[in-house]
């Protein structure tokens, strides 16, 4: 199987980022908070790690692609870079809301 360059380069943040969330959940073992790592931030976050990473096997599925895409938009709005820059972002943190139903269609009629 043959993966594209962008695809790799997807993957390969997956697997980062994957490691970096064992790594936390390791840190709070060894520190005794084991059920602490157990909440719906790092199920989140593991759910970042993973959808990435099942672009690896499949490539032609374009359902993977469009949750990926939105997954990293939706990366945008954790993001604080300076105020100038969110004063721009704001007005698409707000399309978002808006955008829900043609979201569905768009999904329905891709999938």
């Amino acid at each position: 199987m043959v993966i594209g360059v962008s695809a790799s380069f997807v993957v390969a943040e997956a697997v980062l980022e994957m490691g970096h969330e064992l790594l936390q959940f390791r840190g709070l073992a060894r520190i005794g908070y084991v059920w602490d790592y157990f909440e719906i931030g790092n199920a989140y976050g593991i759910f970042r790690c993973a959808l990435p990473g099942v672009l690896m096997y499949w490539q032609d599925h374009s359902a993977v692609h469009i949750l990926i895409i939105v997954l990293y938009w939706l990366r945008l709005t954790e993001v604080y870079f300076s105020e100038r820059l969110s004063l721009q972002l704001l007005p698409i943190e707000r399309l978002a809301r808006g955008l829900g139903p043609a979201a569905v269609v768009a999904t329905i009629s891709f999938c």
